[in-house]
């Protein structure tokens, strides 16, 4: 393996045995490294391959548009969370976490803090990816000097969930469609109104729905119902909301087979109350 280009000391363009291009990352790999140098495969973190024309190639397009210092920093984040939720991710994953994390930073250092709206959902249906969320902030900190707001992990949490359903079947996406669909219209038939297609609500709510699909269809639903405190509570706040729920949850099972525990079906409520809330004040 000998290099060709260095970006930075920790990310240079390499060539391997067979002459193929790639990107190699390791901490200090570029150091004092002149051109056709041979790389300490020891000092190796990621690699990444170049199939492409390398001068067209994605990963080198971000090289040139984001510092070398994130796209390590996001390798980084990145093997942190594979090895926390015990998957892979390829190198597209890469060029996305990157840039927003590389975008992340900057508004900070510009006193730009943007808010999750779904901080709360994600913190508590996804808690092994808000743990890396968690993690990659502690670790930009460390890295860069950058304090980030919690629901920065919020929203790196987003890209890895994002990121484990990428490869979706098409036929999964069918059937989230349909299933998410067919949902709504239970909600607009019990409540006989049409739903605001444009709110932040209902895009919330549809976000919601399609992990919620995604994870039962992944067999992945939540198993506890760790919220029987909470799901009582709005479960008598919000009766009609709850008679809706109920609906669905029989149609998921009846069609499906699916089990939805008193945890999803609080969210449902919470999310269904706040999708509702205003139309239902407007009849």
């Amino acid at each position: 393996m000998k290099l060709l280009q260095t970006f930075n000391n920790n990310v240079v363009l390499a060539v391997d045995q067979s002459g193929q291009e790639i990107v190699v990352m390791g901490r200090g790999i570029g150091f004092n490294k002149k051109k056709h140098d041979e790389i300490d495969q020891e000092m190796v973190d990621k690699v990444y391959s170049l199939n492409s024309s390398s001068k067209e190639h994605p990963i080198l397009n971000i090289l040139n548009e984001i510092p070398p210092e994130i796209i390590y920093l996001t390798t980084k984040i990145i093997s942190l969370g594979e090895n926390i939720l015990g998957k892979k991710f390829n190198e597209a994953f890469l060029i996305t976490l990157s840039d927003h994390l590389y975008f992340t930073v900057e508004s900070a250092r510009n006193k730009l803090y943007l808010k999750n709206p779904l901080h709360w959902e994600v913190k508590n249906l996804y808690k092994k990816e808000f743990k890396v969320g968690e993690a990659a902030v502690k670790l930009i900190f460390e890295q860069t000097g950058q304090e980030l707001p919690e629901s920065e992990a919020t929203s790196i949490a987003l890209h890895f969930v994002n990121a484990q359903s990428k490869n979706e079947e098409m036929s999964e996406t069918i059937k989230v469609t349909e299933t998410t669909n067919k949902i709504l219209e239970i909600i607009s038939y019990q409540f006989q109104m049409k739903l605001d297609e444009d709110s932040l609500n209902y895009s919330r709510f549809i976000t919601h729905l399609r992990y919620f699909i995604l994870r039962h269809l992944d067999e992945n639903a939540i198993p506890t119902d760790s919220a029987g405190s909470i799901f009582n509570l709005v479960s008598k706040q919000y009766p009609d909301i709850y008679q809706c729920v109920v609906k669905i949850k029989k149609y998921l099972q009846v069609e499906y087979g699916w089990k939805i525990s008193k945890d999803e079906m609080t969210y449902l409520i919470l999310h269904i109350q706040r999708m509702t809330s205003r139309l239902i004040s407007k009849k």
